[in-house]
């Protein structure tokens, strides 16, 4: 098949000088150029795993509103204070539940509101599963197509209904115990192989997932399936090294939603990218020639994020980089130990780039060079890119952010502060990202205090991954 994918691939610095061995390292952008064209509305398999532990279902008030409220349902014997995900909170009933749906949401209400949406823009072809999961999970609502949309919405209507009530109507308890959920939606996609589907997982949680330990080798699995997981971490408590990892493991996108209606804003954004499609399934591979060593690859866009598995073959580097689709462009920053070459344009390595056409079986595969021009001449030798410059610039600051999670994980305070305070002082020294910057000096000052902000620390990490180009 054509190619629904041109590379353009750009280097910071063009030129090297001639039969010696650069000293800095190369970098080239690998820019995806996805032809809207080309672009299809797949049929999709769509799968929703809903967090439906108790937190889910808690209203965010400032005191002054939760003290109305709580006077409120108190004179009606409406309201009683109960333990969930680790802490204490208001958990409401009867009319007063009912009339604060009516003016503040919950994140399961934004989140089903997102799933109501979704439903709206279905195929009749398409497929779609809601799961929820607490203490046990189940089958929330599930059709594999339905001829009439009219239908498939009153079906789905009663059933969504019932896990927006509360959580006692869930019936599933109020912990966050993921593995179930996760394993019965991978096992039924994988028995659905050779289907030509595009598989779409969107998890939704806003607390710290109590086996996770079970779920990383579920998250591989998901890869071997095909099924692109993307998650979004609602509130200030969620674990949100194990969404992000899970997002960039199966190459699906992380959303930090720190407020309700953000989920819905996210599950939107999801819908935009699974309806516009060139590909599935794609790989990225790398391939050195000349006597170059690839150092890193990083994706730089839509965000900053990281591969956590890479393969190895016939010399050069493979990875997989998700579904194609216009409403999200992809950008990579390859790192490269250039080899000592005589005058004259050099080629350092191959770029590939292959894929599955998004309603058929048939592959398609694009290759572009990178070329390193090797010369004396001063004028060549000074030349960059900038935009290129500036990837690489906030890659330096992804890694130190990252380098900041892990001290902060392992315990060593002093080194996570130092981490942050060097991104603080990188970010600064690039220009712009004065938010971020001033959240990061907040933070290491906490770290230093002995305290910790969980929100700010999410708003570091995501806002992080969010590092603009200047």
């Amino acid at each position: 098949m054509e190619a629904p994918v041109d590379l353009e691939l750009t280097l910071a610095r063009p030129a090297t000088r001639a039969g010696v061995e650069p000293s800095a390292t190369t970098c080239a952008r690998v820019r995806l150029c996805m032809r809207q064209d080309q672009a299809v509305r797949p049929r999709l398999d769509l799968w929703f795993v809903v967090d439906a532990s108790a937190s889910m279902h808690r209203f965010v008030l400032d005191p002054d509103q939760r003290e109305m409220w709580r006077r409120r349902a108190e004179a009606r014997g409406e309201v009683s204070a109960q333990e969930a995900d680790g802490r204490r909170g208001l958990v409401w009933r009867g009319q007063t539940l009912r009339e604060l749906q009516q003016v503040v949401s919950t994140p399961m209400l934004s989140c089903l509101r997102g799933v109501w949406r979704t439903l709206e823009a279905l195929h009749s072809t398409d497929r779609i599963c809601v799961l929820a999961f607490a203490d046990q999970h189940g089958t929330i609502y599930e059709d594999t197509g339905v001829p009439e949309q009219a239908v498939r919405l009153e079906a789905a209507r009663t059933q969504l209904t019932r896990l927006g009530s509360g959580v006692d109507e869930s019936g599933l308890g109020r912990g966050t115990r993921l593995a179930g959920a996760l394993q019965e939606a991978i096992e039924r996609v994988s028995r659905a192989e050779g289907d030509l589907s595009l598989r779409r997982m969107i998890l939704v949680s806003d607390g710290v997932v109590e086996d996770k330990e079970a779920c990383r080798p579920l998250v591989d699995q998901a890869v071997d399936a095909g099924l692109v997981i993307s998650v979004i971490g609602v509130g200030d408590e969620f674990e949100e090294e194990f969404l992000m990892t899970t997002a960039d493991v199966t190459r699906g996108n992380y959303y930090y939603a720190a407020t309700a209606p953000e989920v819905e804003q996210a599950v939107r954004s999801e819908l935009e990218t699974v309806t516009s499609i060139v590909a599935r399934q794609a790989l990225l591979r790398v391939i050195p020639t000349s006597g170059t060593i690839v150092r890193e690859v990083h994706p730089v866009a839509p965000s900053l994020s990281e591969f956590q598995t890479v393969w190895m073959e016939h010399g050069g580097w493979r990875f997989r980089i998700g579904d194609l689709s216009p409403a999200q462009p992809l950008e990579f920053l390859v790192e490269l130990a250039a080899p000592e070459l005589p005058a004259g344009e050099g080629r350092l390595a191959l770029v590939q780039v292959e894929g599955v056409a998004p309603t058929s079986p048939d592959r398609f595969a694009v290759e572009a060079p990178i070329r390193l021009f090797y010369s004396d001449d001063p004028l060549l030798l000074q030349a960059q890119d900038d935009e290129v410059v500036d990837a690489l610039r906030r890659v330096a600051i992804y890694r130190e952010e990252r380098r900041f999670a892990l001290a902060a994980a392992q315990g060593d305070t002093e080194g996570a502060t130092r981490h942050l305070q060097q991104a603080t002082r990188m970010i600064r020294e690039r220009g712009g990202g004065e938010t971020l910057a001033a959240e990061m000096e907040a933070a290491a000052g906490e770290l230093m205090a002995g305290t910790r902000n969980l929100a700010r620390t999410k708003r570091v990490k995501a806002g992080t991954r969010r590092l603009s180009p200047k």
